[in-house]
């Protein structure tokens, strides 16, 4: 087995395994009698099929992830559509990990938080199961004492939600020399019937929270796994009630689609420039991929109320936020280039609005988008000082650029619709960004989602997005632009060109290729068929 080495613990999270010939792997021969095989003899099969090949063709396509308890088999799931245990699987850390596979090992289930290191009940009775329980001679005075217990590497560790971040829990789980740390949910979600059922809870959480980053997790090397209640339940009982070994595969792959991917990215707001370049390299790929993709886009904004910002009367110096915040201090956003937080949540409440009435890119495709045509020009013109920022005759020109005919509508949303701005109400737009931040344990911007997969530092740019989103679909389904263009030595440019004249060809054709259409795209008018004037 390949040595791994960890941060900051300097344990193995596997034995190293050395050949004094030339460096090569070991092989293992296994020679077996007809009707011999000992049930040991099965388990190290497993694990030896589990850590040497790839992932089953009884893993679904469209999932990155599957988890499945192999011993005891009564606990084996034949789920088609997960192919296992629902689950959420961490995107936090750097596990490194192959494109596909997967490793199986025995389970430990441990009665302690992991939320402190060393752990506090690292101890043999608390550790399940116990299968070599062991005492020392006592301490001298005739009282047995119980001594740490240990276990050989490697194995998953298994413990419960709560009192502390997930980080901070799989941090430990590897510093204990775990390859993985599954997670035993401890709250039932509200749909969920069969745990509702089971369990009898007194409340229940509308969604299962992902296992996001706390901001600390670049230095942990594992995967760690989610398990809904009533899953983990009957798994913890076979551990600890019945004292007895459990086996679990954790496999992954990119998911294979034949549909469309789906994209979501959090920017800092309309002054995030960084995250606005990234969304303008992508447009024209977009245009290429279209209609194969799905995107939102969310901004990230600061509770209000969480700081303490809320106010009662009518100054709002009253507040200890200051010009920060709208609707009497409920939500808030620093000030930035001169201009106000309370002006930026009015900015971003108006492209929401857009989004929903004019057209984002869920109903449109990425260059014909008003919203991105408004807020390209916005960025241009207004967003300059606070005072064009908040300027109406520049946001009306915008309107204008983007040829939003639906003004009014638009401002209804945004002062009446959504629950305004100014009194003491919540708004339906900003509480929805709220809300995705939490689900989706954003903690940065630009921060981007493909299919559920985070592109990480260094790498969340336009030519990631596009590679990322190409690996993701099925043979059958994969768009021409893809194998066109991914093994370019200059994928994005390949990309954006393809993606130009798609726009053009689509756009500029209408009424028999007859009409002339101003495109943001030229440098003067298109004319018939799409010929271009001068260059893009």
């Amino acid at each position: 087995q390949q040595q791994h080495k960890r941060c900051c613990s300097g344990i193995d999270r596997y034995p190293t395994i050395r050949n004094t010939h030339n460096h090569q792997p070991p092989t293992i021969k296994l020679k077996l009698k007809s009707g011999s095989m000992t049930m040991a003899a099965k388990v190290a099969l497993l694990v030896l099929a589990g850590t040497t090949q790839g992932v089953s063709a009884l893993f679904p396509k469209n999932e990155s992830s599957k988890f499945q308890i192999e011993v005891p088999t009564a606990l084996h799931k034949t789920n088609p559509d997960v192919g296992g245990y629902l689950h959420r699987l961490s995107d936090f850390g750097h596990w490194p990990r192959p494109e596909s596979g997967s490793m199986t090992h025995q389970v430990f289930y441990v009665e302690d938080s992991l939320c402190q290191f060393p752990l506090q009940n690292w101890t043999a009775d608390a550790v399940y199961p116990q299968p070599h329980r062991h005492h020392d001679a006592g301490d001298g005075n005739g009282n047995e004492t119980k001594p740490p217990t240990q276990i050989d590497a490697p194995y998953f560790l298994m413990t419960q939600r709560g009192d502390c971040s997930y980080v901070t829990k799989t941090r430990h789980a590897q510093m204990m020399g775990a390859a993985a740390l599954i997670i035993a949910d401890t709250v039932c979600m509200c749909g969920d019937e069969d745990c509702i059922n089971q369990t009898n809870p007194d409340h229940c959480e509308t969604y299962q929270p992902h296992l996001s980053d706390d901001g600390s997790g670049n230095d942990v090397s594992i995967p760690a796994v989610l398990l809904r209640l009533h899953d983990a339940i009957p798994i913890v009982e076979e551990l600890k009630t019945k004292d007895l070994p459990v086996m679990a595969t954790l496999s992954w792959q990119r998911p294979q689609l034949d549909a469309w991917v789906e994209y979501a990215m959090w920017s800092g707001g309309p002054l995030d420039r960084h995250t606005l370049a990234i969304l303008k390299d992508f447009e024209e790929v977009a245009n290429a991929l279209d209609p194969k993709i799905r995107f939102q886009y969310h901004y990230v904004i600061q509770d209000g109320i969480r700081l303490g910002c809320t106010f009662q009367g009518d100054d709002e110096a009253e507040s200890r936020c200051g010009s920060m915040c709208t609707n009497k201090g409920r939500y808030c956003h620093k000030a930035e280039h001169g201009v106000e937080g309370k002006h930026i949540l009015v900015e971003i409440v108006r492209r929401s609005c857009i989004w929903r009435h004019a057209g984002g890119y869920s109903k449109d495709d990425f260059g014909a988008s008003q919203w991105l045509e408004y807020i390209i020009y916005f960025d241009e013109h207004c967003a300059t000082s606070n005072d064009t920022f908040v300027d109406k005759g520049c946001i009306k020109d915008a309107f204008h650029a983007a040829n939003i005919k639906n003004a009014e509508e638009i401002d209804i949303c945004v002062n009446d619709d959504s629950g305004g701005l100014t009194d003491d109400n919540e708004n339906s737009m900003l509480n929805s960004e709220l809300a995705s931040m939490k689900n989706n344990g954003i903690i940065m911007t630009p921060t981007i989602k493909v299919q559920d997969e985070i592109l990480r530092w260094p790498q969340p740019t336009a030519e990631s997005m596009f590679k990322t989103t190409c690996s993701m679909y099925s043979e059958e389904a994969i768009p021409a632009v893809c194998t066109s263009c991914i093994h370019s030595p200059d994928a994005l440019r390949c990309a954006q060109d393809v993606g130009r004249h798609t726009h053009n060809r689509h756009h500029h054709t209408e009424g028999g290729g007859k009409k002339k259409k101003k495109c943001r795209h030229c440098k003067a008018t298109v004319g018939v068929n799409g010929a271009r004037k001068q260059q893009l």
